[in-house]
């Protein structure tokens, strides 16, 4: 079943690596067709109450600034720019969220689509926690771009690997198959019982023993 909606978790702020990350994320989609969610995330902090006599009203819009961390409308003007120039059909939203409640409610919303494509960003520990919860509990496959990679990244896979720690059969349903990934020459799947694949025309290939070592390895980490 091909691809028709993904979903693009946005959360942290507009950087340099962000927007290429974001762009190619949204040139993916475009490659394949896919409509777009957009969910960019503010993260809300706790500020404590304080209580002032003053007849300055015009300081509220920047206490409410205050208790987010993160730049979730700068984002939202990066997808929007990127969804413009890649003609990708897309939805744009914008939630607010406590941290320890991002990555659920990220999860929860990945439920709903083919495929979670994901800007991760090195050495963070909310991205991780992202992931782990979007691997775990969404139930989808999730695609993820690392930012630090972004620009050397193609758009079209000519190869997918896909490594699964399950059974062959389970590594099948995970989307190892035409017309996953239109442009791909072929699909690889891993499990840490072996490896097998399928090329452009649905033709089982088999691994040897090199590869079911490779697979094990792989899965396991």
């Amino acid at each position: 079943m091909p691809i028709k909606d993904m979903l693009l978790p946005l959360v942290g702020e507009p950087s340099a690596a962000a927007i290429a990350a974001i762009d190619k994320c949204v040139a993916v989609a475009g490659d394949v067709g896919a409509r777009v969610t957009a969910v960019a995330i503010e993260e809300e902090i706790v500020v404590r109450p304080k209580v002032t006599i003053s007849d300055d009203l015009d300081n509220s819009a920047a206490v409410e600034a205050v208790r987010s961390v993160s730049d979730a409308h700068g984002l939202l003007k990066v997808f929007d720019a990127a969804a413009t120039r890649f003609a990708v059909r897309n939805e744009q939203k914008l939630s607010r969220f406590a941290a320890a409640d991002i990555a659920a409610n990220i999860a929860v919303c990945a439920r709903l689509r083919d495929l979670s494509i994901f800007p991760v960003k090195p050495d963070d520990d909310r991205s991780e926690k992202l992931v782990e919860r979007l691997i775990f509990e969404s139930g989808r496959p999730i695609l993820m771009c690392p930012e630090e990679f972004a620009s050397e990244l193609a758009v079209v896979f000519d190869k997918v690997v896909i490594a699964w720690d399950h059974t062959a059969r389970a590594v099948a349903q995970s989307g190892c198959r035409p017309g996953r990934f239109p442009a791909s020459d072929r699909c690889q799947a891993f499990s840490g019982r072996g490896g097998f694949g399928a090329d452009r025309r649905g033709r089982t290939v088999g691994a040897d023993h090199r590869q079911e070592r490779e697979g094990a390895r792989i899965a396991a980490v």
